[in-house]
């Protein structure tokens, strides 16, 4: 899930939770999955995110289940691109906790003979999406680093 605040580095720009945070509104993002899947885990995943969140704001009866995992406060979103066109071998999973200058993934010639771009963490954070197609264009998308 993303939280928007104001201020530089915002994560998705256009969307009714950037506008509304614009203007002091805490608003979301909810995501579950990946690939833009419809996958049962994932729905899953995320009815229960959703039932957690209202049983907190207490706009249903049920208990609010306890985290599956700590909440990590990430204020900035950095949208890391390839070079040039290549292959994009992620070295990182989605939720990965990773330290600045750490590898993320490499993008390499086509035939894999070349390392075309050590791709690193700018700072310390965690991988929102990673892009699952190996093939990337020169400035293609890579991942978005959730950083601290």
């Amino acid at each position: 899930m993303i939280r928007q605040e104001p201020g530089p580095d915002r994560a998705v720009g256009g969307t009714t939770s950037t506008a509304a945070a614009e203007i002091g509104i805490p608003a979301i993002i909810a995501e579950a999955g990946g690939c833009g899947l419809v996958e049962a885990a994932a729905v899953e995943a995320h009815v229960h995110g959703l039932d957690r969140v209202l049983a907190v704001l207490g706009m249903t009866d049920g208990a609010a289940a306890a985290p599956v995992m700590a909440p990590v406060r990430l204020g900035r979103f950095l949208w890391l691109r390839s070079v040039s066109e290549g292959w994009w071998e992620p070295a990182v999973r989605p939720g990965e906790q990773v330290a600045e200058g750490q590898e993320l993934g490499t993008v390499s010639s086509l035939d894999g003979a070349e390392v075309l771009q050590p791709v690193t963490a700018p700072a310390p954070g965690v991988p929102m999406f990673i892009t699952s197609s190996p093939a990337v264009a020169a400035d293609g998308l890579l991942l978005g680093l959730g950083a601290q």
